[in-house]
């Protein structure tokens, strides 16, 4: 007689919850990882969209002094916002309906700017300001867009030459151009 000893294996059937804890845990923290991307991508579109617009607006106001040559030769764009009430003018004559003197035109011109600037940007303004001058015309003038961007991660960022000052955690920021009429 023989006597046979039977041998069980007992193999791996399926995944233990220990590695079923794990998986879920590695995919959390890759999903995360993605939310924190894609945050991070909405902010810098939102920063070059506003960017984008301010190089085209300080672009529209050059072209505006390039095409009243009689109004930028009087100083008619040495403007400044302020803040936002059109440099505290009444408001300019429509100089689409009706015709216009050089001067109403810079005006009308600087008074739509302002308009635009608002629409486009947050907190956005504008300057523009002669900054060379022969005595009797002005020969270079200085266009200014200002916006407000949040900084996003709390933190302040140093002044340079894109960052024209800091409050409340709002940045305001600066494009800066010169137009030679």
């Amino acid at each position: 007689m023989s006597t046979t000893k039977t041998i069980h294996q007992h193999g791996q059937h399926g995944f233990t919850l220990l590695e079923v804890l794990v998986t879920v845990i590695v995919i959390s923290i890759g999903l995360l990882g993605l939310l924190g991307l894609q945050s991070e991508a909405l902010v810098s579109t939102q920063i070059s969209r506003a960017r984008s617009q301010a190089t085209l607006a300080a672009d529209s106001m050059a072209d505006r002094i390039r095409a009243n040559p009689a109004g930028s030769a009087v100083n008619a764009y040495d403007r400044d916002d302020g803040n936002g009430a059109g440099s505290g003018q009444s408001t300019p004559a429509d100089c689409t309906a009706s015709s216009c003197t050089p001067t109403q035109m810079a005006a009308f011109d600087f008074a739509e700017w302002q308009q635009r600037l608002d629409q486009s940007l947050p907190g956005g303004s504008g300057t523009v300001a002669c900054t060379s001058n022969d005595g009797t015309e002005c020969i270079e003038y200085v266009i200014t867009v200002t916006w407000q961007e949040r900084n996003p991660d709390g933190t302040t960022i140093p002044n340079d030459d894109t960052n024209c000052g800091t409050s409340d955690g709002i940045i305001n920021r600066c494009f800066q151009t010169v137009v030679r009429p």
